[in-house]
């Protein structure tokens, strides 16, 4: 078992103290460039004392703050792209999950914009891209928004050893409290929901390659068995991928003492299959 306080230690930094400092100046004081300097301020304490939870909870003020400063959307993606490559692996899973947001968030909000998948002349080519440049954000068409979705997600979970062995109560810092810890009880499971929020949905129907789910029995299946079904496809549809992160979920969760995360899962698999099967 790691002893996960060799990881986030004994905070010496007044976190309490410098976030109120910077909620007052954001949301009373009104400057959020005095509010960005102090969190700068934080993140560098957090790095410095490898607090992790800390650490990314300023990065996505950062991120933030940094929007309402109208830098674009390609800038800010950069600046979370070039953190992620040398941040420690949880930081960096969670960070790829929170730039799938952001991409998200951008495409529904100018889906307009980029709704011709056929239009790819202007769409930057990720082959094209040098190390340190900036990638066009606002190029991209619809397609390219739900591929590189897609991959930040599955990425996100890809250090899943570690991040099942990682209690979410060491990552208080970035969530809303509530009343699910004993159904997702690590970062692990944060993640996974966090993914499936974006995969169950129905925002990009015109890519699912949907067969699977929408005609075939087994995905009804009794969990002991639904677990370990192929469901494998060379291109994998946003639905398919769903699926397989239900499997990981209660393979993972299957030989808990307490059952409550894997029955949790289950449930939330069958009210996800029945909403799309045609059976």
């Amino acid at each position: 078992m790691i002893n996960h306080l060799s990881f986030f230690g004994q905070p010496g930094y007044p976190y309490e103290h410098q976030w109120k400092t910077i909620d007052s100046l954001m949301n009373k004081k009104n400057l959020p460039k005095s509010a960005l300097t102090e969190v700068y301020k934080l993140y560098e304490g957090a790095k410095r004392e490898r607090n992790e939870a800390q650490w990314i909870k300023a990065v996505i003020y950062i991120n933030h703050l940094e929007e309402n400063k109208d830098l674009s959307i390609s800038v800010r993606i950069k600046q979370l792209q070039d953190e992620i490559l040398s941040a420690p692996s949880r930081v960096a899973a969670v960070l790829k999950s929170f730039e799938a947001e952001q991409l998200f968030q951008y495409s529904q909000l100018h889906r307009y914009e980029h709704n011709d998948e056929t239009d790819i002349e202007k769409d930057t080519s990720r082959n094209e891209i040098k190390k340190d440049s900036v990638v066009e954000i606002d190029t991209w068409t619809s397609k390219r928004f739900s591929e590189e979705i897609s991959k930040l997600y599955l990425s996100s979970l890809a250090n899943a050893a570690v991040l099942q062995q990682t209690p979410i109560l060491s990552f208080d810092a970035i969530l809303v409290r509530g009343n699910t810890r004993d159904l997702r009880p690590t970062l692990y499971d944060f993640l996974c929901y966090r993914a499936l929020d974006y995969f169950k949905s129905d925002h990009n129907s015109k890519f699912f390659s949907d067969d699977v789910i929408k005609t075939n029995p087994e995905v009804f299946a009794e969990a002991a068995y639904f677990m370990h079904y192929n469901f494998a496809d060379k291109n994998p549809s946003d639905l398919q991928n769903a699926l397989q992160i239900f499997q990981q979920l209660l393979k993972f969760h299957a030989k808990n003492s307490r059952l409550d995360a894997w029955i949790s899962a289950d449930i939330s698999r069958l009210q996800f299959v029945n909403q799309y099967s045609k059976i």
